[in-house]
C-alpha cells in the first residue's frame, strides 16, 4: 500500500512538474512564434490590413487624423508640441485596442490606435521624428500581453531643455 502512494506523489509532483514547465516555459515560446510569423508575413505583405474609415497622415511636421470625422477640422498635431508619447491598450469587453498617445504640454493631445489606416507606418515613424522614442519592436509585445490589461508604456518624454529649444525654433 505505502508504494501505491508513492507511486501516486510521484506521478503528481512530475505531472505538477510538466505543467508549469509548460505554462511557463511553452506557451510563451509558442506565443511569440506567432506573433513573430504573423508580423514577418505582415511585412511581406501576405496579410493585407484592413480597411478602415480614419487613416494616419504623417508627414516631416506633424500627425494627422484624415476621414471619419463629422467636423470640418481635422485633429492633428505638430512634432514639435508632442512632450509626451504613451502607449496603452483600452479593453473593449470582447477584445483589446492598441492606442498610442500623443500629449502636448497642456496634457490635450491625439490618441491614435491600431484601427485606423496607416498604423504600422506611423507606429515606425515615431523614432524618425521623436528622436529617442522607443522603437515599435521594443514596446508592442508588452502592451499586447496580458490580454486584457492597459499595460501602459511611456515611449517618449521630450527633457525640458529640449522643449525650450523646439519652442524657440
Amino acid at each position: 500500500m505505502k508504494e501505491f502512494w508513492f507511486f501516486l506523489a510521484v506521478v503528481a509532483i512530475i505531472g505538477l512538474l510538466v505543467s508549469v514547465f509548460v505554462d511557463r516555459v511553452v506557451n510563451p515560446w509558442q506565443r511569440k512564434r506567432s506573433f513573430a510569423k504573423c508580423s514577418k508575413d505582415f511585412s511581406e505583405g501576405k496579410i493585407k490590413p484592413r480597411h478602415y474609415e480614419t487613416t494616419i497622415a504623417v508627414d516631416s511636421s506633424g500627425v494627422e487624423i484624415k476621414g471619419g470625422q463629422s467636423s470640418p477640422i481635422q485633429p492633428c498635431i505638430l512634432w514639435r508640441e508632442v512632450v509626451k508619447v504613451s502607449a496603452y491598450k483600452r479593453d473593449l469587453f470582447s477584445t483589446d485596442l492598441i492606442c498610442v498617445f500623443l500629449s502636448r504640454k497642456n496634457e490635450t493631445g491625439l490618441e491614435i490606435h491600431e484601427e485606423m489606416n496607416n498604423w504600422m507606418n506611423f507606429l515606425d515613424s515615431l523614432p524618425t521624428h521623436l528622436p529617442g522614442c522607443k522603437p515599435t519592436e521594443t514596446w508592442l509585445w508588452s502592451v499586447m500581453t496580458p490580454a486584457f490589461a492597459t499595460n501602459f508604456i511611456e515611449l517618449f518624454l521630450r527633457s525640458s531643455n529640449s522643449g525650450d529649444q523646439e519652442a524657440a525654433k
